[in-house]
């Protein structure tokens, strides 16, 4: 039996020494969790990339499963949270992104793209005060973004908040000059004030110059000018983005509102 011992023990420490036999040593366990940890960096950048693809072809649906497998396996990672927070708004899932926004919010609140990111999931929410904090801490990390100045300024729109949410765009215009994004949201704070020629005379520049403005901005100019009865001009707007039955309804639709103004 000692002779057996003594031959299992000195194989034992061959084998040990030989790394065959025996526990793993710390070199070891580093080097495997090394290895699993790599394997699971490269399957994220698969979903990551993948991800970012459906998003670019303006797949939103298949982008924000991608990221929320991706929000799975890395919910530390800031940039992965913004991403699956906007992909999530895009597809309408508002109250799956605010939930989201709640469980990250400690660990990012330092972060200015992240409350950027949050404030316009906020906002989507219909909570304008949620916004306005996160809003005040961006403008503390960041006072000269425009986007700050300009998401302050439809928070306090839908709060009808009207003249300080033209102080905000004005602020964002001091810092972003000729911006489409600020000066369409401010003609239609504008216009919700009761200032309907100060919110044509906005958005009129931006269709009069050789920019390329947006369908959205044509569009808004047209609303605005139907408002004033001025159908030439919603019809001519209209015609650059709509098909022919969108802009006869917008026609009657006016002309309807107009005909009923009349006889009050």
């Amino acid at each position: 039996m000692r002779m057996r011992m003594s031959f299992f023990r000195r194989w034992a420490w061959i084998l040990a020494v030989s790394g065959l036999f025996g526990c793993q040593t710390p070199d070891q366990e580093e080097s495997s969790a090394s290895r699993t940890e790599r394997a699971d960096e490269v399957v994220a950048e698969v979903v990551r990339n993948s991800a970012r693809k459906a998003w670019a072809r303006g797949d939103h649906s298949a982008a924000a499963a991608q990221f929320g497998k991706l929000y799975a396996m890395k919910p530390d990672d800031r940039e992965v949270v913004i991403e699956y927070l906007r992909s999530l708004r895009a597809i309408g899932a508002i109250r799956d992104a605010y939930r989201i926004s709640r469980d990250t919010y400690d660990a990012h609140a330092e972060d200015l793209s992240y409350l950027l990111a949050v404030a316009r999931v906020e906002l989507a929410m219909g909570k304008a005060e949620e916004a306005l904090t996160s809003l005040q801490r961006a403008r503390e990390l960041e006072p000269r973004s425009w986007e700050v100045y300009s998401l302050l300024g439809v928070a306090h729109d839908s709060r009808e908040e009207f003249e300080r949410a033209i102080e905000s765009y004005r602020s964002a215009l001091e810092l972003s000059p000729g911006n489409e994004v600020v000066l369409n949201n401010m003609a239609l704070s504008t216009a919700q004030a009761g200032d309907i020629d100060g919110a044509i005379a906005l958005l009129r520049p931006l269709i009069a110059t050789n920019r390329s403005s947006s369908a959205r901005i044509r569009q808004n100019l047209a609303i605005l000018y139907g408002f004033k009865g001025n159908l030439k001009e919603l019809e001519a707007l209209g015609r650059m983005d709509l098909n022919e039955e969108m802009v006869r309804r917008n026609l009657d639709a006016f002309r309807a509102a107009h005909e009923k103004g009349k006889t009050r």
